[in-house]
Protein backbone atom coordinates (compact mmCIF):
# COMPACT_ATOMS: atom_id res chain seq x y z
CA UNK A 1 0.00 0.00 0.00
CA UNK A 2 1.19 3.54 -1.41
CA UNK A 3 1.01 6.89 0.31
CA UNK A 4 -2.38 7.99 -1.56
CA UNK A 5 -3.94 5.02 -0.74
CA UNK A 6 -2.59 5.48 3.41
CA UNK A 7 -3.93 9.03 2.53
CA UNK A 8 -7.26 7.60 1.13
CA UNK A 9 -7.81 5.68 4.36
CA UNK A 10 -7.62 8.50 6.78
CA UNK A 11 -9.49 10.47 4.77
CA UNK A 12 -12.25 7.83 4.66
CA UNK A 13 -11.13 7.15 8.28
CA UNK A 14 -12.26 11.05 8.98
CA UNK A 15 -15.69 11.04 6.71
CA UNK A 16 -16.80 7.55 8.32
CA UNK A 17 -16.95 6.57 4.75
CA UNK A 18 -17.34 2.47 5.46
CA UNK A 19 -18.09 1.83 1.37
CA UNK A 20 -14.39 3.03 0.80
CA UNK A 21 -12.81 1.47 3.77
CA UNK A 22 -14.02 -1.93 2.66
CA UNK A 23 -12.75 -1.58 -0.77
CA UNK A 24 -9.81 -0.44 0.58
CA UNK A 25 -9.20 -3.20 2.84
CA UNK A 26 -10.43 -5.82 0.19
CA UNK A 27 -11.17 -8.62 2.52
CA UNK A 28 -14.50 -9.28 1.44
CA UNK A 29 -15.93 -7.17 4.08
CA UNK A 30 -19.42 -4.79 3.00
CA UNK A 31 -20.67 -1.88 4.81
CA UNK A 32 -24.19 -3.92 5.63
CA UNK A 33 -22.41 -6.46 7.23
CA UNK A 34 -20.72 -4.13 9.54
CA UNK A 35 -23.72 -2.42 10.11
CA UNK A 36 -25.07 -5.69 11.22
CA UNK A 37 -22.36 -6.45 13.11
CA UNK A 38 -20.51 -3.71 14.48
CA UNK A 39 -17.28 -6.56 15.78
CA UNK A 40 -16.35 -6.55 12.33
CA UNK A 41 -14.66 -2.85 12.79
CA UNK A 42 -11.73 -4.64 14.28
CA UNK A 43 -11.42 -6.99 11.59
CA UNK A 44 -11.90 -3.96 8.89
CA UNK A 45 -9.24 -2.29 10.62
CA UNK A 46 -6.87 -5.26 11.26
CA UNK A 47 -6.98 -6.07 7.09
CA UNK A 48 -5.99 -2.08 6.65
CA UNK A 49 -3.34 -2.22 9.17
CA UNK A 50 -2.25 -5.73 7.43
CA UNK A 51 -1.91 -4.10 3.90
CA UNK A 52 -0.38 -0.79 5.54
CA UNK A 53 2.79 -2.91 7.20
CA UNK A 54 2.95 -4.59 4.22
CA UNK A 55 3.85 -1.01 2.35
CA UNK A 56 4.88 2.10 3.45
CA UNK A 57 4.87 1.67 7.29
CA UNK A 58 6.99 5.19 7.78
CA UNK A 59 4.49 7.12 5.77
CA UNK A 60 2.09 5.85 7.83
CA UNK A 61 4.12 6.58 10.64
CA UNK A 62 4.56 10.48 10.00
CA UNK A 63 1.14 10.61 10.11
CA UNK A 64 1.30 11.11 13.95
CA UNK A 65 2.32 14.53 12.80
CA UNK A 66 -0.61 15.78 11.71
CA UNK A 67 -3.17 17.12 14.09
CA UNK A 68 -6.14 15.88 11.66
CA UNK A 69 -5.13 12.28 11.29
CA UNK A 70 -3.62 11.78 14.63
CA UNK A 71 -7.23 9.69 16.36
CA UNK A 72 -7.18 8.20 13.01
CA UNK A 73 -3.36 7.19 13.70
CA UNK A 74 -3.82 5.40 17.01
CA UNK A 75 -7.03 3.63 15.78
CA UNK A 76 -5.03 1.86 13.56
CA UNK A 77 -1.82 1.57 15.48
CA UNK A 78 -4.14 -0.34 17.74
CA UNK A 79 -4.39 -3.37 15.77
CA UNK A 80 -0.38 -3.38 14.21
CA UNK A 81 1.71 -6.36 15.02
CA UNK A 82 4.66 -3.76 14.14
CA UNK A 83 5.35 -3.96 18.25
CA UNK A 84 8.34 -1.70 18.53
CA UNK A 85 7.37 1.28 16.98
CA UNK A 86 4.14 1.02 19.53
CA UNK A 87 6.45 0.85 22.37
CA UNK A 88 8.69 3.08 20.93
CA UNK A 89 5.15 5.65 21.67
CA UNK A 90 3.98 4.03 25.04
CA UNK A 91 7.80 5.11 26.08
CA UNK A 92 7.66 8.77 25.26
CA UNK A 93 6.22 10.64 27.22
CA UNK A 94 6.21 14.12 25.45
CA UNK A 95 4.75 12.23 22.33
CA UNK A 96 1.91 10.92 24.40
CA UNK A 97 0.52 13.56 25.85
CA UNK A 98 1.34 15.07 21.82
CA UNK A 99 -0.99 12.52 21.23
CA UNK A 100 -3.40 12.77 23.60
CA UNK A 101 -3.45 9.11 24.72
CA UNK A 102 -5.59 8.79 27.92
CA UNK A 103 -5.20 5.32 30.12
CA UNK A 104 -7.72 3.01 27.85
CA UNK A 105 -5.67 4.03 24.81
CA UNK A 106 -2.14 2.92 26.32
CA UNK A 107 -3.87 0.08 27.97
CA UNK A 108 -4.32 -0.84 24.14
CA UNK A 109 -1.55 0.10 22.85
CA UNK A 110 0.14 -1.74 25.28
CA UNK A 111 -1.99 -5.29 24.27
CA UNK A 112 -0.95 -4.64 21.17
CA UNK A 113 2.75 -4.73 21.42
CA UNK A 114 2.06 -8.67 21.63
CA UNK A 115 4.75 -9.13 23.69
CA UNK A 116 3.88 -10.84 27.30
CA UNK A 117 6.99 -9.74 28.84
CA UNK A 118 6.83 -6.47 28.39
CA UNK A 119 3.42 -6.70 29.08
CA UNK A 120 3.86 -8.17 32.39
CA UNK A 121 6.90 -5.62 33.27
CA UNK A 122 4.70 -2.78 33.05
CA UNK A 123 2.05 -4.77 35.03
CA UNK A 124 5.36 -5.56 38.05
CA UNK A 125 6.54 -1.90 38.05
CA UNK A 126 4.25 0.97 40.11
CA UNK A 127 6.15 3.55 38.88
CA UNK A 128 6.10 3.08 35.46
CA UNK A 129 2.21 2.35 35.94
CA UNK A 130 1.62 5.49 37.57
CA UNK A 131 4.21 7.13 34.41
CA UNK A 132 1.71 5.81 32.50
CA UNK A 133 -1.59 6.95 34.68
CA UNK A 134 -1.85 3.12 35.13
CA UNK A 135 -2.82 3.44 38.71
CA UNK A 136 -5.91 4.34 40.24
CA UNK A 137 -8.23 3.21 37.30
CA UNK A 138 -10.54 1.11 36.16
CA UNK A 139 -9.89 -2.54 37.69
CA UNK A 140 -10.70 -3.60 34.45
CA UNK A 141 -7.95 -1.89 31.94
CA UNK A 142 -5.22 -4.08 34.78
CA UNK A 143 -7.05 -7.10 34.70
CA UNK A 144 -7.01 -6.75 30.15
CA UNK A 145 -3.39 -6.39 30.91
CA UNK A 146 -3.12 -9.70 32.79
CA UNK A 147 -5.16 -11.08 30.64
CA UNK A 148 -3.23 -10.24 27.67
CA UNK A 149 0.21 -11.58 29.12
CA UNK A 150 -1.34 -15.31 27.65
CA UNK A 151 0.40 -16.79 30.44
CA UNK A 152 -1.55 -19.14 33.06
CA UNK A 153 1.15 -19.70 36.01
CA UNK A 154 1.11 -16.04 35.54
CA UNK A 155 -2.02 -15.42 35.97
CA UNK A 156 -2.51 -18.27 38.74
CA UNK A 157 -0.02 -16.14 40.64
CA UNK A 158 -1.90 -12.84 40.92
CA UNK A 159 -5.60 -14.18 41.51
CA UNK A 160 -3.63 -16.45 44.56
CA UNK A 161 -1.59 -13.39 45.86
CA UNK A 162 -4.04 -11.24 48.19
CA UNK A 163 -1.13 -8.67 48.82
CA UNK A 164 -0.47 -8.36 44.96
CA UNK A 165 -4.12 -8.04 43.97
CA UNK A 166 -4.72 -5.20 46.41
CA UNK A 167 -1.70 -3.47 44.99
CA UNK A 168 -3.01 -3.65 41.50
CA UNK A 169 -6.15 -2.41 43.05
CA UNK A 170 -8.43 -6.23 42.28
CA UNK A 171 -9.84 -6.26 45.57
CA UNK A 172 -13.30 -5.76 46.21
CA UNK A 173 -13.89 -4.26 42.43
CA UNK A 174 -16.68 -6.69 42.12
CA UNK A 175 -16.65 -10.59 41.21
CA UNK A 176 -16.28 -10.44 37.58
CA UNK A 177 -12.93 -9.26 37.11
CA UNK A 178 -11.95 -11.86 39.07
CA UNK A 179 -14.03 -14.31 37.45
CA UNK A 180 -12.38 -12.99 33.98
CA UNK A 181 -9.12 -13.70 35.24
CA UNK A 182 -9.36 -17.77 36.98
CA UNK A 183 -11.41 -18.12 33.25
CA UNK A 184 -7.98 -16.69 31.56
CA UNK A 185 -5.89 -19.51 33.21
CA UNK A 186 -7.54 -21.89 30.96
CA UNK A 187 -7.12 -24.66 33.72
CA UNK A 188 -10.36 -26.52 34.40
CA UNK A 189 -8.75 -28.12 37.24
CA UNK A 190 -8.24 -24.91 39.00
CA UNK A 191 -11.37 -23.49 37.95
CA UNK A 192 -13.07 -26.40 39.61
CA UNK A 193 -11.09 -25.95 42.88
CA UNK A 194 -12.09 -22.98 43.06
CA UNK A 195 -15.80 -23.25 42.38
CA UNK A 196 -15.46 -26.32 45.01
CA UNK A 197 -13.59 -24.39 47.95
CA UNK A 198 -16.21 -22.28 49.62
CA UNK A 199 -13.34 -20.60 51.90
CA UNK A 200 -11.44 -19.15 48.55
CA UNK A 201 -14.27 -18.49 46.84
CA UNK A 202 -15.11 -16.11 49.54
CA UNK A 203 -11.89 -14.97 49.74
CA UNK A 204 -11.82 -13.62 46.22
CA UNK A 205 -14.96 -12.24 46.22
CA UNK A 206 -16.78 -14.74 44.52
CA UNK A 207 -19.52 -15.23 47.08
CA UNK A 208 -23.54 -13.60 46.88
CA UNK A 209 -22.93 -12.08 43.92
CA UNK A 210 -25.01 -12.56 40.86
CA UNK A 211 -25.27 -16.53 40.20
CA UNK A 212 -24.43 -15.95 36.55
CA UNK A 213 -20.23 -15.54 37.76
CA UNK A 214 -20.88 -18.54 38.94
CA UNK A 215 -22.73 -19.76 36.06
CA UNK A 216 -19.71 -18.95 33.57
CA UNK A 217 -16.67 -20.70 36.18
CA UNK A 218 -18.78 -24.03 36.18
CA UNK A 219 -18.73 -23.92 31.79
CA UNK A 220 -15.69 -22.09 31.59
CA UNK A 221 -14.65 -25.96 32.96
CA UNK A 222 -15.73 -27.37 29.71
CA UNK A 223 -16.75 -30.78 31.40
CA UNK A 224 -19.55 -31.94 30.60
CA UNK A 225 -19.81 -34.45 33.14
CA UNK A 226 -19.20 -31.98 35.97
CA UNK A 227 -21.77 -29.46 34.92
CA UNK A 228 -24.33 -32.43 34.86
CA UNK A 229 -22.94 -33.26 38.62
CA UNK A 230 -23.75 -29.64 39.93
CA UNK A 231 -26.81 -29.55 38.12
CA UNK A 232 -28.33 -32.87 39.71
CA UNK A 233 -26.90 -31.96 42.94
CA UNK A 234 -29.54 -29.88 44.48
CA UNK A 235 -27.41 -29.00 47.58
CA UNK A 236 -24.41 -28.01 46.03
CA UNK A 237 -26.84 -26.04 43.39
CA UNK A 238 -28.13 -23.77 46.68
CA UNK A 239 -24.44 -23.24 48.16
CA UNK A 240 -23.45 -21.60 44.60
CA UNK A 241 -26.74 -19.84 44.82
CA UNK A 242 -28.01 -21.07 40.81
CA UNK A 243 -31.16 -20.18 40.08
CA UNK A 244 -33.42 -21.48 37.34
CA UNK A 245 -31.73 -19.27 34.63
CA UNK A 246 -28.59 -20.45 35.13
CA UNK A 247 -29.41 -23.58 35.36
CA UNK A 248 -30.72 -23.29 31.80
CA UNK A 249 -27.89 -21.99 30.94
CA UNK A 250 -25.67 -24.83 32.26
CA UNK A 251 -28.21 -27.33 30.76
CA UNK A 252 -27.50 -26.41 27.31
CA UNK A 253 -23.83 -25.95 28.24
CA UNK A 254 -23.32 -29.61 28.61
CA UNK A 255 -24.12 -30.13 24.84
CA UNK A 256 -25.61 -33.22 25.22
CA UNK A 257 -28.98 -33.76 23.58
CA UNK A 258 -30.15 -37.00 25.09
CA UNK A 259 -29.26 -35.30 28.39
CA UNK A 260 -31.31 -31.97 27.55
CA UNK A 261 -34.50 -34.15 25.90
CA UNK A 262 -34.67 -35.84 29.45
CA UNK A 263 -35.31 -32.56 30.90
CA UNK A 264 -37.37 -31.67 28.80
CA UNK A 265 -39.69 -35.01 28.49
CA UNK A 266 -39.40 -34.84 32.39
CA UNK A 267 -41.72 -32.64 34.22
CA UNK A 268 -41.22 -34.02 37.80
CA UNK A 269 -37.57 -33.66 36.78
CA UNK A 270 -37.80 -30.05 35.71
CA UNK A 271 -40.03 -29.02 38.67
CA UNK A 272 -36.82 -29.75 40.92
CA UNK A 273 -34.90 -27.81 38.57
CA UNK A 274 -37.23 -25.07 39.11
CA UNK A 275 -37.54 -24.98 34.92
CA UNK A 276 -41.87 -25.23 35.14
CA UNK A 277 -44.13 -22.20 35.22
CA UNK A 278 -41.06 -19.78 34.42
CA UNK A 279 -41.26 -18.55 31.24
CA UNK A 280 -41.56 -20.43 27.81
CA UNK A 281 -38.42 -19.07 26.64
CA UNK A 282 -36.16 -21.37 29.02
CA UNK A 283 -37.87 -24.70 27.13
CA UNK A 284 -37.66 -23.09 23.84
CA UNK A 285 -33.96 -22.21 24.50
CA UNK A 286 -33.84 -25.86 25.73
CA UNK A 287 -35.37 -27.64 22.41
CA UNK A 288 -33.14 -25.90 20.20
CA UNK A 289 -29.94 -26.66 22.44
CA UNK A 290 -30.85 -30.38 21.60
CA UNK A 291 -29.71 -29.45 17.53
CA UNK A 292 -32.82 -32.21 16.74
CA UNK A 293 -34.93 -31.36 13.67
CA UNK A 294 -37.53 -34.05 14.21
CA UNK A 295 -37.27 -33.45 17.86
CA UNK A 296 -38.34 -30.36 17.39
CA UNK A 297 -40.70 -30.77 14.85
CA UNK A 298 -42.84 -33.30 17.31
CA UNK A 299 -43.85 -30.79 20.21
CA UNK A 300 -44.44 -27.71 17.27
CA UNK A 301 -47.07 -30.42 15.90
CA UNK A 302 -48.35 -31.96 19.50
CA UNK A 303 -50.22 -29.37 21.04
CA UNK A 304 -51.01 -31.41 24.16
CA UNK A 305 -47.07 -31.90 24.51
CA UNK A 306 -46.81 -28.10 23.72
CA UNK A 307 -49.61 -27.20 26.39
CA UNK A 308 -47.95 -29.67 29.07
CA UNK A 309 -44.90 -26.78 28.29
CA UNK A 310 -46.01 -24.13 28.31
CA UNK A 311 -45.76 -23.33 24.78
CA UNK A 312 -49.51 -22.36 23.93
CA UNK A 313 -50.80 -18.91 23.97
CA UNK A 314 -47.07 -17.38 24.12
CA UNK A 315 -45.18 -15.17 22.41
CA UNK A 316 -45.24 -15.94 18.39
CA UNK A 317 -41.56 -15.46 18.61
CA UNK A 318 -41.26 -18.72 20.48
CA UNK A 319 -42.74 -20.33 18.09
CA UNK A 320 -41.26 -18.41 15.14
CA UNK A 321 -37.94 -19.52 16.53
CA UNK A 322 -38.51 -23.51 16.91
CA UNK A 323 -39.70 -23.41 13.22
CA UNK A 324 -36.81 -21.73 11.92
CA UNK A 325 -34.52 -24.16 14.18
CA UNK A 326 -35.67 -27.18 12.58
CA UNK A 327 -33.32 -26.11 9.15
CA UNK A 328 -36.22 -28.08 7.13
CA UNK A 329 -36.92 -25.28 4.46
CA UNK A 330 -40.21 -27.42 3.00
CA UNK A 331 -41.43 -27.67 6.73
CA UNK A 332 -40.77 -23.92 7.32
CA UNK A 333 -42.63 -23.39 3.75
CA UNK A 334 -45.60 -25.61 4.94
CA UNK A 335 -46.38 -23.90 7.99
CA UNK A 336 -46.44 -20.47 5.97
CA UNK A 337 -48.51 -21.84 3.62
CA UNK A 338 -51.21 -23.35 5.99
CA UNK A 339 -52.79 -20.04 7.40
CA UNK A 340 -54.49 -22.33 10.32
CA UNK A 341 -52.17 -23.66 11.32
CA UNK A 342 -49.87 -20.33 12.13
CA UNK A 343 -53.13 -18.94 13.48
CA UNK A 344 -52.77 -22.61 16.01
CA UNK A 345 -49.48 -22.09 16.63
CA UNK A 346 -50.18 -18.02 17.70
CA UNK A 347 -47.23 -16.96 14.33
CA UNK A 348 -48.14 -13.34 13.76
CA UNK A 349 -48.30 -11.95 10.42
CA UNK A 350 -45.10 -9.98 11.51
CA UNK A 351 -43.71 -13.36 12.36
CA UNK A 352 -44.19 -14.94 8.49
CA UNK A 353 -41.61 -12.39 7.18
CA UNK A 354 -38.90 -13.66 9.71
CA UNK A 355 -39.81 -17.32 8.35
CA UNK A 356 -40.05 -16.73 4.79
CA UNK A 357 -36.49 -15.64 4.94
CA UNK A 358 -35.42 -18.09 7.19
CA UNK A 359 -36.41 -20.36 4.24
CA UNK A 360 -32.91 -18.82 2.09
CA UNK A 361 -34.44 -19.78 -0.85
CA UNK A 362 -34.46 -16.71 -3.15
CA UNK A 363 -36.91 -18.13 -6.07
CA UNK A 364 -39.47 -18.84 -2.96
CA UNK A 365 -38.87 -15.13 -1.68
CA UNK A 366 -39.24 -13.51 -5.12
CA UNK A 367 -41.92 -15.80 -6.39
CA UNK A 368 -43.94 -14.26 -3.06
CA UNK A 369 -43.23 -10.35 -3.81
CA UNK A 370 -44.45 -11.16 -7.32
CA UNK A 371 -47.64 -13.36 -6.85
CA UNK A 372 -50.58 -11.13 -5.55
CA UNK A 373 -52.96 -13.82 -5.09
CA UNK A 374 -50.50 -15.83 -2.86
CA UNK A 375 -49.58 -12.72 -1.19
CA UNK A 376 -53.11 -11.88 -0.49
CA UNK A 377 -53.81 -15.56 1.14
CA UNK A 378 -50.81 -14.98 3.02
CA UNK A 379 -51.80 -11.84 4.23
CA UNK A 380 -48.39 -10.34 4.00
CA UNK A 381 -48.76 -6.91 3.49
CA UNK A 382 -46.67 -4.22 1.17
CA UNK A 383 -44.34 -2.95 4.44
CA UNK A 384 -43.34 -7.09 4.42
CA UNK A 385 -42.73 -7.25 0.63
CA UNK A 386 -40.10 -4.22 0.32
CA UNK A 387 -38.41 -5.81 3.03
CA UNK A 388 -38.26 -9.22 1.31
CA UNK A 389 -36.83 -7.72 -1.80
CA UNK A 390 -33.71 -7.13 0.28
CA UNK A 391 -33.43 -10.89 0.84
CA UNK A 392 -33.20 -11.63 -2.79
CA UNK A 393 -29.83 -10.75 -5.57
CA UNK A 394 -28.67 -7.67 -6.54
CA UNK A 395 -29.75 -7.71 -10.03
CA UNK A 396 -33.45 -8.30 -8.89
CA UNK A 397 -33.15 -5.08 -6.17
CA UNK A 398 -32.08 -3.47 -8.95
CA UNK A 399 -34.90 -3.70 -10.71
CA UNK A 400 -37.19 -2.83 -7.81
CA UNK A 401 -35.66 0.20 -7.51
CA UNK A 402 -36.36 1.00 -10.97
CA UNK A 403 -39.74 -0.25 -10.84
CA UNK A 404 -40.53 2.40 -8.39
CA UNK A 405 -38.70 5.23 -10.15
CA UNK A 406 -41.72 4.52 -13.16
CA UNK A 407 -44.49 5.18 -10.29
CA UNK A 408 -46.10 8.40 -10.15
CA UNK A 409 -43.65 11.39 -9.19
CA UNK A 410 -43.62 12.95 -6.22
CA UNK A 411 -45.98 15.59 -6.11
CA UNK A 412 -43.74 18.87 -5.23
CA UNK A 413 -44.04 22.18 -6.39
CA UNK A 414 -41.93 23.63 -9.13
CA UNK A 415 -39.82 26.19 -6.77
CA UNK A 416 -36.61 25.82 -6.52
CA UNK A 417 -34.00 26.65 -3.80
CA UNK A 418 -33.90 29.97 -3.58
CA UNK A 419 -30.69 30.93 -1.29
CA UNK A 420 -27.35 32.47 -2.30
CA UNK A 421 -25.18 30.40 -4.56
CA UNK A 422 -22.22 30.64 -2.19
CA UNK A 423 -24.25 29.20 0.90
CA UNK A 424 -23.71 25.56 1.36
CA UNK A 425 -26.53 23.18 2.67
CA UNK A 426 -27.48 20.12 4.11
CA UNK A 427 -31.06 18.56 4.38
CA UNK A 428 -31.72 15.95 6.76
CA UNK A 429 -35.35 13.88 6.06
CA UNK A 430 -35.95 11.81 9.02
CA UNK A 431 -38.43 8.09 8.43
CA UNK A 432 -40.08 6.61 10.80
CA UNK A 433 -41.58 3.32 10.09
CA UNK A 434 -41.75 -0.51 9.26
CA UNK A 435 -39.97 0.16 6.11
CA UNK A 436 -36.78 1.76 7.79
CA UNK A 437 -34.93 -1.32 7.47
CA UNK A 438 -34.96 -0.81 3.73
CA UNK A 439 -34.09 2.78 3.02
CA UNK A 440 -31.48 1.70 5.36
CA UNK A 441 -29.80 -0.97 3.03
CA UNK A 442 -30.97 1.17 -0.14
CA UNK A 443 -30.03 4.83 -0.07
CA UNK A 444 -26.24 4.42 -1.44
CA UNK A 445 -28.30 2.93 -4.27
CA UNK A 446 -30.99 5.32 -4.83
CA UNK A 447 -29.45 8.10 -3.26
CA UNK A 448 -25.98 8.63 -4.45
CA UNK A 449 -23.82 10.51 -2.00
CA UNK A 450 -26.32 10.69 0.81
CA UNK A 451 -26.20 8.82 4.19
CA UNK A 452 -28.31 6.95 5.82
CA UNK A 453 -28.03 6.51 9.82
CA UNK A 454 -29.89 6.33 13.19
CA UNK A 455 -31.61 9.12 15.28
CA UNK A 456 -32.06 9.34 19.14
CA UNK A 457 -35.28 10.87 18.45
CA UNK A 458 -36.99 8.05 16.57
CA UNK A 459 -38.51 5.24 17.77
CA UNK A 460 -38.29 2.97 14.75
CA UNK A 461 -36.92 4.93 12.08
CA UNK A 462 -33.68 6.20 10.66
CA UNK A 463 -32.84 9.50 9.35
CA UNK A 464 -31.65 9.97 5.04
CA UNK A 465 -28.97 12.54 5.46
CA UNK A 466 -27.43 14.58 1.92
CA UNK A 467 -23.92 15.25 1.00
CA UNK A 468 -23.04 19.36 1.25
CA UNK A 469 -25.24 21.15 -1.14
CA UNK A 470 -24.86 23.98 -2.51
CA UNK A 471 -27.91 26.71 -2.63
CA UNK A 472 -29.79 28.67 -6.05
CA UNK A 473 -29.34 25.38 -8.30
CA UNK A 474 -31.63 23.27 -10.06
CA UNK A 475 -29.36 20.64 -9.39
CA UNK A 476 -29.84 20.82 -5.57
CA UNK A 477 -33.57 21.13 -6.26
CA UNK A 478 -33.76 18.08 -8.46
CA UNK A 479 -31.70 15.70 -5.58
CA UNK A 480 -34.01 16.96 -2.81
CA UNK A 481 -37.32 16.38 -4.91
CA UNK A 482 -35.77 13.11 -6.17
CA UNK A 483 -34.94 11.48 -2.83
CA UNK A 484 -37.94 12.85 -0.99
CA UNK A 485 -39.80 11.00 -3.88
CA UNK A 486 -37.84 8.06 -3.90
CA UNK A 487 -38.21 7.53 -0.23
CA UNK A 488 -42.53 8.31 -0.73
CA UNK A 489 -42.91 5.47 -3.18
CA UNK A 490 -40.92 2.84 -0.75
CA UNK A 491 -43.86 3.50 1.38
CA UNK A 492 -43.01 4.06 4.52
CA UNK A 493 -45.28 4.67 7.10
CA UNK A 494 -44.54 8.68 7.60
CA UNK A 495 -41.77 11.03 6.46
Amino acid sequence: MDAQQIDEIFNAMITEDLDKLCKLAGAGITREEIEQNYSLVFTLMRNLMIKIEQGDYDYFYSKKNNPMYRNCFVDLLCVSTRGEYIKGIIEDRELREELGLDCYIIKDLIIATGDSEYIKGIIEDREKREELGLVNVGSYIIKDLIIATGDSKYIKGIIEDREKREELGLVNVGGYIIKDLIIATGDSQYIKRIIEDREKREELGLVNLGSYIIKDLIIATGDSEYIKRIIEDKEFREELDLDSNRIKDLIIATGDSKYIKGIIEDRERREKLGLVNLGSYRIKDLMIATGDSEYIKRIIEDREKREELGLVNVGSYIMKDLIIATRDTEYIKEIIEDREKREELGVSIYRVRDLIIATGDTEYIKEIIEDREKREKLGVGSYIINNLVLETDETYIDNFLKSIESEQSFEHSNQVVDLPSNMTIGVEIESEGENSILIKKLTDKFAKGWKCKGDGSLEDGVEVVSPILTGNTSITTEQIINVCGRLSRLRTNSI
